[in-house]
């Protein structure tokens, strides 16, 4: 008889970025190399969009009854009763927290955490938000029985600002999109064609918010002739960067999308010039893996988890100073054959440390010695 695992699925189904990625990451790969050992239960407090149900092999599970009027209130404190009836063994937090009850059930738990950045960089949290993180993600660390952190460096935050058990804490990076993964050919540049883009250009990749600094990326490229496209959407700051643009005569080489599919954006990585990723904290910085696997060379932090994801070859600034940028830039472009080169090492890093197919074997390990305890 298989057993029976539970996750947290809210963001599979209703998140299109970070968290949302890791958990469709993690299910899909579980359900494609798993299906025969496991049965697994989507707890998903309300219907969802991005997700879609390879049922049997996942089947969503909703709130009923005046839960599902306060889906929030079974997601965090009445969820236990439904696992219970479904036997329920291990229950898997994906995005940072756990439901309360779990251990009165005997239900094994793993969470997954993914940063601590509203901790060490606060300015960019509204200070009830942190409240609420702070309090849910050292509970959920506290409370399981074993945490995957997505970075080294979050598992030593973990240990230095919550005194979480360090035997209890792992390492377990994500992978990308398979489109990423791919090689490329004559449909590239067709995408290009299709989305009215030039035939040469620097990428930049995430939402368009202070903390990414798009603004130096701008700043770096005022004395570059090459076009910039952003795939993104933002808000003020969004509009800060496109007057900027605008006011130093770059508008006409600034490109704007957002909505592409990962295809779509796997086909402009690999036609790109160079990524530009000077992002200040990240919990980790999947676009600089997708770039990576992508063969794209990436321009990123030299300090916090950013060396993690880019490895020894990617190239390293501080993503505050646009000069620094600007060498970068200057260096990929005019030294193609040393660009080729960091890339195709680049590209074997990431095989050697994201590899999907790797990733999940090592989750089903940490399953295993969970339900066999």
């Amino acid at each position: 008889m298989n057993s029976a695992l539970a996750f947290d699925a809210k963001r599979a189904f209703h998140n299109p970025t970070g968290l949302g990625n890791y958990s469709r990451f993690i299910l899909s790969g579980l359900a494609d190399r798993y299906a025969d050992r496991y049965s697994f239960h989507l707890m998903n407090p309300k219907p969802g969009p991005l997700f879609s149900e390879r049922d049997p092999i996942l089947k969503e599970e909703r709130p009923d009854g005046i839960y599902s009027t306060f889906s929030s209130l079974w997601r965090s404190a009445g969820m236990y009763k439904d696992l219970r009836k479904m036997d329920v063994r291990l229950f898997h937090g994906l995005s940072n927290e756990l439901p309360a009850g779990l251990s009165l059930q005997n239900i094994r738990s793993i969470v997954s955490i993914h940063d601590l950045i509203f901790e060490s960089h606060p300015q960019f949290y509204r200070p009830a938000d942190r409240w609420i993180y702070q309090k849910k993600f050292r509970s959920a660390a506290q409370n399981a029985d074993r945490v995957l952190c997505v970075s080294a460096r979050t598992r030593e935050e973990l240990i230095e600002r919550y005194g979480i058990a360090e035997e209890k804490i792992f390492v377990h990076y994500q992978s990308c999109h398979t489109a990423f993964r791919k090689d490329g050919d004559i449909k590239d540049r067709q995408v290009l064609k299709e989305l009215n883009l030039p035939d040469q250009y620097a990428l930049s990749v995430g939402t368009v918010e202070p903390r990414k600094n798009l603004r130096s990326s701008l700043e770096a490229l005022k004395e570059l002739d090459i076009p910039l496209v952003v795939i993104g959407k933002g808000g003020a700051y969004r509009k800060q960067c496109m007057d900027f643009a605008t006011e130093n005569g770059m508008g006409h080489r600034l490109f704007w999308l957002s909505d592409i599919v990962a295809e779509q954006l796997a086909s402009l990585y690999r036609c790109a010039a160079l990524s530009l990723y000077p992002s200040e904290v990240e919990g980790f910085g999947i676009p600089i893996i997708e770039a990576l696997f992508s063969r794209c060379p990436v321009v990123t932090n030299r300090k916090g988890v950013f060396p993690e994801a880019g490895g020894p070859d990617s190239w390293y600034v501080d993503p505050r100073e646009p000069e620094e940028i600007r060498s970068a830039i200057r260096s990929i472009l005019d030294d193609t054959k040393d660009a080729e080169s960091r890339t195709a090492k680049g590209l074997s890093y990431a095989q050697k440390h994201f590899d999907p197919d790797v990733l999940i074997d090592q989750l089903n390990g940490h399953y295993q010695e969970l339900l066999s305890n």
